[in-house]
């Protein structure tokens, strides 16, 4: 389907006022309003589902001003378009402030454009952020850490799972839409607590977590997340056998040859993954599954049945992706970093 970013018409005053408000004397740095965006997760999103654009705004000029983002959208063939809009900013000057706009993409883009208009309707600074479509039936996974999962194809129409920095998470469920699973490592995924709680009810909604690595399961037992799920943890013993874990990976798998230790997971409300000898716990909140991994799958990362492990846990395409593909393209530039953040705006259309 050809991609294409349909961009709102501007009428001639207002395309020369399109470019970034510039103020000062020829031989100091421009003064100017300017705005970033990120799109999904580094880019990625799912057609049909909404998508968090994350920006960043600066005003380097001595003016106060005053802002309000919109993005405007394709609907279809028929080339109908609808406009997304953010609350207005208030953006004093000096002022750096950083907040979301959701879309609602239902065909494959290659970019969206975001537009910040003043109260008279003309545009003051605009910011384009790429996107890459996750063709349906295909998997989409999100990681918060380093983890071999990110060897997948990260091409369009093929698997991806793509590693954010996890205070880019989104601010709320919306921004999970059309994800598979949400593979959380490391501790930090757990620190912001609206992150948390949108991470929360997008489980309840149907959501599917997986939690591997001591830190995320420390992390997890520590959070509102994790006392709703009862988790706690004891203390890590060695490994006693993983017998199970190779019949479910169909292929070898061993431990380092120094053993490995694996957490003690205490879940009331949840059992034993057959055939794991407890190595796996599946707990479910609302709607939405939670699989806890008490020996990290990475300790057998490089060998043959690493691949199977994962796919047959997460239910992910059988067949490993090639050796060469590396991991998924970045295809955002780094998300630039401390502000001031502004309440996640209501979405509304017009």
């Amino acid at each position: 389907m050809l991609r294409r970013v349909l961009l709102a018409s501007l009428t001639l005053p207002a395309l020369l006022l399109a470019a970034p408000l510039k103020v000062g004397k020829l031989d100091e740095p421009p003064k100017e309003v300017t705005c970033k965006a990120a799109a999904g997760f580094r880019g990625c999103y799912r057609p049909g589902g909404w998508v968090a654009v994350r920006l960043r705004l600066e005003n380097t000029t001595d003016d106060d001003a005053m802002l309000r983002p919109s993005a405007v959208l394709p609907l279809g063939e028929d080339w109908a378009s609808t406009a997304f809009e953010g609350a207005p900013v208030d953006l004093p000057h000096g002022a750096l402030k950083t907040g979301t706009l959701y879309v609602h993409p239902v065909e494959a883009l290659d970019a969206v454009q975001v537009h910040c208009l003043s109260p008279h309707g003309l545009t003051v600074c605009a910011a384009m952020a790429p996107m890459t479509a996750v063709a349906p039936g295909r998997a989409f996974l999100v990681l918060t850490g380093p983890c071999g999962l990110s060897a997948l194809a990260a091409r369009q129409s093929a698997d991806a799972a793509v590693q954010v920095d996890p205070k880019d998470l989104p601010e709320r469920p919306e921004g999970y839409d059309g994800v598979d699973w949400a593979v959380l490592r490391g501790a930090e995924w757990a620190s912001d607590p609206v992150c948390l709680e949108a991470l929360t009810r997008w489980l309840e909604g149907g959501g599917r977590l997986a939690v591997s690595g001591a830190e995320a399961l420390r992390a997890l037992a520590a959070s509102s997340l994790g006392r709703r799920l009862g988790v706690s943890l004891g203390e890590p013993g060695p490994v006693a056998s993983i017998g199970g874990l190779r019949t479910l990976a169909g292929e070898d798998l061993k431990l380092p040859s120094g053993g490995a230790l694996c957490e003690s997971i205490v879940c009331p409300r949840a059992g034993a993954v057959p055939g794991t000898e407890g190595l796996v716990i599946r707990a479910g909140l609302g709607a939405g599954e939670v699989l806890l991994f008490a020996l990290d799958p990475e300790v057998f990362r490089g060998q043959p049945g690493y691949w199977g492990l994962w796919a047959r846990t997460l239910g992910l395409p059988a067949k490993p992706p090639p050796e060469d593909s590396g991991s998924f393209p970045v295809t955002t530039p780094p998300w630039p970093g401390p502000g001031t953040s502004w309440p996640p705006p209501s979405t509304t259309r017009s």
